[in-house]
């Protein structure tokens, strides 16, 4: 059972690039397949799975599933959220399968898993760039090219995924092709992310070099600062950055991309002052009366937006300017505008943990991994997607399987 478990994994790992730039949500199925897998393979089955749901990150993870479960009660839309809350709590449960059968697969299948990871990787970055220059063709191929055809926005969770693989990735090919390789490899890796249309994803490469290079020059250091300053990043970043955001917006600094962000973080913020304790319920973001709607004027005059972006505000029709379009954006505020301080909390927690959990690999090199992945996500989760599209998450923990095989091997 460990080398299906492992072939799944080798063929989820080798697909997951170019599913990413097809279809983001492809990544689920890859999970399920892979999460079923890693259960059989485990020596305790499910027993075993609960109990990795009962350590490190995955307990708060499951402990927020919980919690959304329970915003059942008081949430607008009640059947979504409880629903919402049982769908990540399986999640949880197939992640942690999947991550705890990876760190304890033999050597000879964890060689399958690695080969996989950088094959896939690396013909994921050049289909990327292929899509960014010449348009989305293999996106527009595969679907019979609609019209109007599909642009290079669609290829943002590919670039987002490639960002979170790279850590890992680099330290499996510096075992095999040396520094040099890697070194190769990686700017391949940061050409492809630097020409993509996803502003969130070039954030994280530099947050990923910048703590991969802090973890290999104060490897101490990292380990004692990066838990807390992962779950610092959960509860104080919104605020912040809203703030940051404001300024730059009343200065004309933004483009209009980012002023609508602005103005979804300042109306977030304002509903989430509503319920501070508990929340709106899990994926009330989609439903809450007002989110629809454009920003009126006295919202545009209090963040002082003039010009152009004013203009475009007030004429847009409805659906290209809406408060909340789906989700807010950024996830800590998510979490904290549906689930309360208390999900803010419990959120914080599983960065926390994530953060030591990335901090306790052995070695340098793969502290630099582990501290690139986790600065990354951080910065990814700070400013784009939703916190419960599942595709995300299943990015994470792949990258997370990945460092758990390189810590079983040691190198």
């Amino acid at each position: 059972m460990p080398r299906v478990f492992a072939a799944v994994l080798a063929g989820a790992c080798a697909l997951a690039m170019p599913v990413a730039l097809i279809q983001n949500r492809g990544l689920v199925p890859l999970a399920a397949l892979a999460g079923v897998a890693a259960l059989a393979a485990l020596a305790g089955g499910w027993r075993e799975a609960l109990a990795a749901v009962a350590r490190g990150p995955f307990a708060a993870a499951a402990a927020l599933s919980l919690w959304a479960i329970a915003s059942a009660l008081w949430a607008a839309a009640p059947g979504a959220a409880f629903m919402g809350g049982v769908r990540l709590a399986a999640l949880v449960i197939a992640l942690a399968a999947i991550v705890t059968a990876a760190a304890s697969l033999p050597v000879s299948a964890r060689e399958w898993v690695s080969r996989a990871l950088i094959g896939g990787a690396a013909a994921g970055a050049a289909l990327l760039v292929v899509e960014l220059v010449a348009g989305a063709p293999l996106n527009n191929a595969l679907r019979g090219f609609p019209m109007p055809p599909r642009n290079a926005e669609v290829t943002k969770p590919a670039a987002t995924l490639l960002v979170l693989l790279a850590g890992p990735v680099l330290l499996m090919v510096s075992a095999r092709a040396g520094w040099r390789g890697a070194a190769a490899l990686g700017a391949a890796f940061a050409a492809a992310v630097l020409m993509s249309t996803s502003e969130a994803a070039r954030l994280g490469l530099i947050a990923a070099i910048g703590a991969g290079a802090a973890a290999l020059a104060l490897p101490g250091l990292t380990r004692r600062v990066l838990p807390a300053a992962l779950a610092l990043a959960v509860l104080a970043a919104p605020p912040l950055l809203d703030q940051v955001a404001r300024g730059a917006t009343r200065a004309g600094m933004l483009p209009l991309s980012a002023v609508h962000r602005t103005l979804i973080w300042d109306y977030a913020a304002e509903r989430a002052a509503e319920r501070p304790f508990a929340g709106f319920g899990m994926d009330a973001a989609r439903s809450l009366p007002g989110g629809r709607d454009n920003p009126d004027v006295a919202r545009l005059d209090a963040l002082g937006i003039q010009g152009p972006a004013r203009d475009f505000f007030i004429a847009a029709p409805r659906g290209l300017a809406e408060l909340i379009p789906l989700h807010t954006h950024s996830m800590p505020l998510q979490v904290r505008l549906e689930l309360g301080f208390v999900g803010l909390a419990l959120f914080a927690l599983f960065a926390f943990l994530a953060g030591r959990a990335a901090a306790a690999l052995p070695g340098r090199a793969a502290l630099a991994a582990g501290a690139a992945v986790a600065a990354s996500a951080a910065v990814v989760s700070l400013l784009s997607y939703g916190v419960w599209q599942h595709w995300w998450w299943v990015s994470v923990a792949l990258a997370a399987a990945a460092l758990a095989a390189i810590a079983r091997d040691g190198r």
